[in-house]
């Protein structure tokens, strides 16, 4: 079972994703919607069989919404989705193809960014519930999946503390494409502002810990 774990304010757009996610995924999954407690209350009792809305426990941002769908479910692996991102055929297929008795996470192709494109970096990626219960996805277990910065960097440093410990491979075969703003895949919203103002205070903290994996 594959947990698809989806942080979202745009709720508008909860039916457009779960119709891409039935259309493209052929393997046993469940899409959860994580949102924060004004959209849950509001929400809650319309999810259906295909989808499950959770309350973000934690923090207010992308990290803290992870962190509590990963403390919240259950699946052998699970997928850190977006609502500005579209999954093609085969990618849920080709990125499991990819898990091994070492590798753990799995980075998915996002048609956007260069080093994804390269291979050495991934902005979405499959995990393993079992690297996270075993060692924690922090390198200093601060927190249980990802480093809750205020919105930016928190995948950055996921992949580079994957890549020091050796579990990590590319999938560019496995398409979930980012329609992100800054390549005119989608409009400069409220969401996207919000995550903007804080590129530079996430930045100072993602260099003050970079020495833990570097």
């Amino acid at each position: 079972m594959t947990d698809i774990f989806i942080p979202t304010l745009r709720t508008d757009r909860i039916n457009k994703i779960v119709s891409n996610i039935l259309e493209t995924t052929n393997e046993i999954s469940h899409i959860y919607f994580i949102l924060e407690k004004a959209d849950f209350e509001r929400l809650k009792s319309s999810q259906t069989q295909d989808y499950t809305f959770l309350l973000n426990k934690r923090s207010q941002s992308y990290a803290g919404a992870i962190n509590s769908a990963f403390e919240q479910t259950l699946g052998s692996y699970f997928f850190t989705g977006a609502d500005d991102i579209v999954f093609q055929k085969g990618w849920l297929t080709n990125a499991l193809a990819l898990m091994s008795d070492i590798i753990s996470v799995v980075g998915t192709n996002d048609q956007f960014n260069r080093e994804v494109l390269s291979g050495t970096h991934a902005t979405h990626y499959l995990v393993k519930r079992e690297y996270i219960e075993e060692i924690g996805g922090t390198i200093d277990n601060s927190f249980p999946v990802l480093y809750e910065y205020k919105h930016n960097y928190c995948d950055t440093e996921f992949i580079e503390t994957a890549k020091k410990r050796g579990v990590f491979k590319p999938c560019l075969s496995s398409i979930v494409r980012h329609n992100h703003w800054t390549k005119g895949r989608s409009k400069f919203d409220e969401v996207y502002r919000k995550s903007h103002l804080t590129k530079d205070e996430d930045k100072l903290t993602y260099d003050n810990r970079s020495y833990l994996w570097k």
